[in-house]
């Protein structure tokens, strides 16, 4: 089958590394990808070595109808994230073209209900969020991570590391991480460290998040990390508040290595995380608060890691989620 991919244009992130994996480990499909024709797209290099076809039009998804007459495309598959239009879906529908959405951010389909044939979803919260005609579509299929090699934790030592790794935008909330840093500094600046990373710091917005936080001889900034778990390796707790919208993949990173969660509780944070780590109220001073505790607390920070393990194998297994969504492109 020939499957095209349209996905919003974010250069990074949870829904291209998906998208990815689709690419690298579906070889019985043939998949072509609207949105990763700019070479200076960290995953553009990645995407060619799948031997997927990259596509690209401006405005973004308007010439599907030039890809079809070039291609056969049997299976639109419409990878939502932000609040990006669906142009194209009035010419599929019309060309008896199926389309399959996947909601990775936990809200409500903007598909007619009569251009969509299946809805992918992650988690109740998302299945909650859409009318009785959209849920009556909907199919849950969990994300994939590429976690076939072993990850190996550091030792701890006397000292907490916190971290978290994530763009560095405002709807990433990066401003609870900065309240954060300030507040356990001025408590408990001897037993912590702070370990951050994040791609887009070189917007005016990324600069001054970079400078709040490291003004502290505790905190170290790396950037954008070519292999993410990196990061994991180096930090004992994850430090993760997300906005309204959020599902956010650096869940399930942290968790895939043992590392336990603080996050807000908004959108699917309890849904995702669930043991594998603490949701608190949307306020830093709940966040503070937990994060304290957590730091002093090694024991916990044992089993929260454990059950998050636990969690990926279990619910987030590449093989089985990918033979899901195969069996469901195959159903058309």
């Amino acid at each position: 089958m020939n499957i095209l991919h349209i996905v919003n244009s974010w250069a990074v992130g949870g829904i291209q590394e998906q998208v990815y994996l689709i690419c690298k480990y579906m070889k019985q499909h043939n998949h072509f990808v609207a949105g990763f024709a700019n070479p200076k797209f960290p995953f553009y290099d990645k995407f060619v070595s799948t031997g997927a076809t990259l596509l690209h039009s401006n405005p973004l998804y308007t010439h599907i109808d030039e890809w079809s007459q070039k291609y056969i495309i049997d299976v639109v598959h419409k990878q939502t994230g932000g609040a990006d239009y669906p142009y194209y879906v009035d010419y599929c529908y019309e060309n008896v073209i199926p389309v399959v959405e996947t909601l990775h951010c936990p809200r409500k389909s903007r598909l007619p209900i009569n251009r969509v044939r299946n809805i992918v979803y992650t988690t109740d919260y998302t299945l909650q969020q859409n009318d009785k005609e959209h849920a009556e579509i909907m199919v849950p299929i969990q994300y994939s991570l590429d976690i076939d090699r072993i990850f190996s934790r550091r030792q701890e030592s006397e000292k907490i590391i916190i971290g978290r790794l994530c763009r560095i935008i405002p709807e990433k909330r990066w401003d609870l991480v900065v309240q954060l840093v300030d507040r356990l500094n001025a408590k408990m600046k001897s037993k912590i460290e702070f370990v951050f990373a994040g791609s887009q710091a070189d917007s005016e917005y990324g600069k001054n998040i970079v400078s709040s936080l490291t003004k502290h001889d505790n905190v170290k900034f790396i950037g954008y990390l070519e292999d993410k778990y990196d990061l994991y390796k180096q930090i004992d707790i994850c430090f993760n508040p997300v906005w309204e919208t959020s599902f956010d993949i650096v869940f399930l990173e942290a968790m895939a290595c043992g590392v336990p969660i603080i996050t807000n509780n908004n959108s699917a944070a309890p849904y995702v995380v669930q043991k594998a780590g603490i949701v608190c109220g949307d306020n830093i001073d709940d966040m503070v608060i937990n994060t304290e505790l957590l730091a002093l607390d090694k024991d916990a920070r044992l089993l929260l890691g454990l059950a998050g393990h636990s969690l990926i194998q279990s619910e987030y297994d590449r093989e089985t989620n990918l033979k899901l969504l195969s069996e469901l492109y195959e159903s058309y």
